[in-house]
């Protein structure tokens, strides 16, 4: 069968390869343009779901929100789109609950909790510092920055344990503010403060870097040891500051919501496409590319063009997979499909996805092994760019959506809004009012980055004998065999463990905004497990999706998201600005870069994705325009393909 033949290929039917799509065909609509998506649906990493509300069903967000004024590229889109946005409610008393389970649970109405004088007094004095920082910062090229390497050499937990001189005051029972492994830069502003806190302040419940370490939970998905520093202060910079990310207020980053929900501008940038030219369930296997142009393979077709666009996640865009050949024994049984979406190579961070079958009731004896494979660049991508997709992990964030009967929080003075320190008792660290324009009351909250990982994992420990595994002594790279007993899987007390966290959800709720809490109209769950495989030379955590009916919780983890594997954004660790950035955005050949990770002006967010998608729409039009100028074969480069020049 022949190849199919266009101009170029976007992968990926996210806000970014869309929006770059749109440019290309806006500057020539004579160009084709195919934009192949791996899932079977548009938007990436957002999504709308309908949900059970107190007057029938309505619209919300299981995955990215909100947009701010300051964010230009977006709000352009929303308006060219005919969409509307309506301010993130925040009238009324917010809940803070920080430093443990026997603090005292306090309310404040500003944009800064009601800090004991020392720590405000310290939280100030970082911020202004980090405020600084951020303004030093080149987003194009960081290593510009001053002390770039230096200041990329550490996370931004070993930068908070340096400069936060308050680090003792969250037990308040004497001990010095700093350690003597760890001293503020200014010993004579230490000497001032490092005093016994019990002449100062008997019981401080709020530690600061508790607060830090939420804020990064919350932006991030992860905990500030996971980041480079420099890279926070890039990120921060993107976004005009520290403060913006965190806040609600205006030109801040969750200042709007968009009516009808976000998903809504990848859906209509498709109508204006065409449906016919955004192929879904169309996962990229190989870009192969050659001096008179390139082949883009799926498993169904091959597609040749001019220039690629990938703008998926970094660790998706090179991303080992493990998939069933023939081989070796592989023993199955159970009356259900289990599935496994988030397998995870021992010592690394990059997601394995992979699917187990048990088609009947009867035992089932199957062949298949377990082997490498990925999205295949011939040549291969430059070493830079390569470790890149290796190196940049994603954030872990479980986002979940209460809808109730009223909204009774408003009613007694409430926003919605709580942040709290989250706990073997307490899953989220942060929700906000989620009540939608037609009225529909509702919460949303965020279970992020360590919390994420003990909360998805708790059911499956407290239920670990219900699983039985066996594992033969293997090679990395080869298969492991494995036994589950499906029955059990379906047990009653499984059942159960699935609805911890929703019950600890709604107990936190129950005792930070009253009883009321536990009167909710819906709360729907999907049933995802993580276990651990070890065999000899290969470990595992593997994830089980069980494919049937369950519904008590509306709960979205970006992290057993196929084709996503985390969210809200992927992040450099320390040293990775320092030696590969410059592969971030920098074309591989005929392919070029895009996605919210590659972007300079509110990296991260929808944003962020506009803005890449065109930058890399314009790279493509910029490299046909020169191509087409050393070449006279007009019938291989049309003229037309480059369009016009504003």
């Amino acid at each position: 069968m022949s190849a199919e033949k266009c101009d170029v290929v976007v992968v990926g039917a996210g806000l970014s390869g869309l929006s770059a799509a749109q440019l290309l065909k806006k500057r020539n609509e004579k160009l084709k343009v195919l934009v192949l998506e791996a899932k079977g649906r548009v938007g990436g990493r957002t999504l709308v779901q309908q949900l059970p509300a107190a007057h029938g069903f309505d619209t919300w967000d299981m995955g990215g929100q909100w947009v701010g004024s300051s964010q230009t590229h977006v709000m352009e889109l929303i308006k060219e789109l005919g969409l509307e946005v309506y301010p993130q409610f925040t009238e009324g008393k917010k809940v803070h609950h920080m430093g443990g389970a026997n603090a005292k649970i306090s309310t404040y109405t500003s944009s800064i909790p009601s800090f004991s004088p020392l720590v405000l007094l310290d939280f100030v004095q970082f911020l202004w510092r980090i405020e600084g920082l951020c303004k030093t910062v080149s987003v194009e090229d960081p290593m510009k920055t001053p002390n770039a390497q230096q200041l990329d050499s550490m996370t931004v937990q070993s930068y908070m344990d340096r400069h936060i001189w308050t680090r003792g005051l969250s037990c308040g029972m004497g001990k010095k503010c700093c350690s003597p492994a760890v001293q503020p830069e200014e010993p004579h502003t230490a000497s001032m403060y490092c005093r016994d806190i019990s002449t100062v302040e008997s019981n401080v419940d709020v530690k600061l870097t508790e607060e830090l370490c939420l804020c990064s939970r919350t932006v991030f998905g992860m905990e500030p040891s996971q980041l480079s520093f420099l890279y926070f202060l890039m990120y921060s910079a993107a976004a005009g500051g520290v403060m913006r990310l965190l806040e609600t207020t205006p030109g801040s980053a969750q200042e709007f919501k968009v009516k009808g929900g976000a998903q809504q501008l990848s859906e209509r940038l498709v109508e204006q496409l065409g449906k016919n030219n955004v192929r879904l369930d169309s996962a990229v296997t190989a870009i192969w590319q050659s001096e008179d142009g390139v082949e883009v393979k799926t498993a169904a077709s091959t597609v040749t063009c001019k220039a690629v666009i990938v703008t998926c996640p970094p660790h998706m865009a090179g991303l080992l997979m493990l998939r069933a050949t023939d081989g070796a024994n592989c023993f199955k049984r159970g009356k259900i499909v289990l599935v496994a979406v988030g397998c995870q190579l021992k010592d690394t961070q990059i997601p394995v996805p992979c699917v187990f079958k048990a088609d009947a009731e009867k035992s089932v004896h199957m062949q298949s092994s377990l082997v490498w494979a990925q999205i295949q660049y011939h040549p291969a991508l430059p070493l830079e760019r390569q470790r890149l997709a290796q190196f940049m992990p994603v954030g872990h964030m479980t986002k979940f959506i209460i809808t109730y009967p009223t909204a009774f929080w408003k009613q007694k003075g409430f926003s919605g809004e709580i942040v709290a320190r989250p706990s073997e008792d307490c899953p989220f660290g942060v929700t906000f009012d989620a009540t939608t324009p037609r009225g529909s009351p509702a919460l949303v909250g965020f279970i992020a980055g360590e919390q994420a990982c003990y909360w998805n994992s708790r059911e499956v420990i407290t239920q670990k004998r219900e699983l039985v595994f066996h594992s033969p002594n293997t090679r990395m790279g080869c298969c492991f065999v494995m036994l589950v007993d499906a029955v059990a899987f379906l047990s009653p007390e499984w059942r159960r463990s699935m609805e911890v966290r929703r019950d600890a959800v709604v107990a936190r709720l129950v005792k930070y905004l009253g009883p009321e809490a536990a009167s909710y109209v819906h709360y729907e769950e999907k049933l995802l497990m993580r276990v651990w495989i070890v065999a000899e030379d290969f470990s595992a955590s593997v994830s089980l999706y069980a494919l049937f009916p369950h519904r008590t919780s509306t709960e979205q983890d970006w992290a057993k998201e196929e084709y996503s594997g985390g969210c809200p954004v992927n992040v450099m660790v320390p040293g990775m600005l320092t030696y590969y950035h410059p592969g971030l955005r920098k074309p591989c050949g005929r392919i070029h870069w895009a996605g919210t990770e590659t972007a300079t002006q509110w990296c991260g967010y929808l944003s962020g994705a506009i803005q890449a998608g065109h930058r890399a729409a314009l790279e493509v039009l910029a490299e046909a325009a020169l191509e087409y100028q050393e070449t006279l074969d007009s019938e291989q480069f049309p003229q037309a393909f480059f369009g016009k020049s504003n």
